[in-house]
């Protein structure tokens, strides 16, 4: 579907909030990563991550709200947790190099590891509703106050995971259940 009508699914349906969050939690690391080498190059990191993140992450918003619902739910979360966001992270990188930040490898481990994070982040809270922009949607005020449910719960996924697996095994059941939506039979 997405492949058909790129433009209405992830030009028209931007999603400024993933757009928003990203730019505000990223665009410091360069700041403050980039800073010792002087006020200049720390603010032509932080311009750089800035307009690469805000851009990218809206359109990777509008991407997973597109796909949070996809079946089978471990192929999407594969795609939208790990492969596109492998893909922008290679992208950030060589924009960040052509734009000569300076102190680029400190700024990207960092970006890369808080790129995996919000990206399974983001699956996770999308696919219980929350982090949507359009009709689907709810207020960033709203969103924001869900996040320390959320963060909780996203955090507890494994342990969870663990705990019903092994008291699945005990009970001899065979119910496949996905941590990252809904149960599948």
């Amino acid at each position: 579907m997405m492949l058909c009508h790129p433009v209405s699914l992830l030009f028209l349906r931007w999603n400024w909030k993933s757009a928003l969050l990203s730019a505000l939690f990223r665009a410091p690391i360069f700041f403050v990563a980039s800073l010792h080498h002087g006020i200049g190059p720390a603010l032509t990191g932080t311009a750089v991550e800035t307009t690469f993140n805000a851009t990218g992450a809206g359109f990777y918003g509008a991407f997973l709200q597109n796909i949070r619902k996809a079946k089978p739910a471990w192929l999407a979360w594969l795609v939208g947790a790990w492969l596109v966001p492998a893909l922008i992270q290679i992208s950030e990188n060589a924009f960040h190099f052509m734009a000569g930040t300076s102190r680029l490898h400190r700024s990207i481990i960092i970006s890369i590891c808080l790129s995996a994070t919000s990206a399974m982040f983001n699956f996770f809270a999308m696919g219980r509703g929350s982090l949507l922009s359009g009709p689907e949607s709810e207020s960033l005020q709203r969103d924001l106050g869900n996040m320390p449910r959320l963060i909780l719960d996203f955090i507890l996924v494994v342990p969870r995971w663990v705990a019903d697996f092994f008291r699945r095994e005990r009970a001899g059941e065979t119910e496949n259940v996905n941590y990252w939506g809904e149960n599948e039979a």
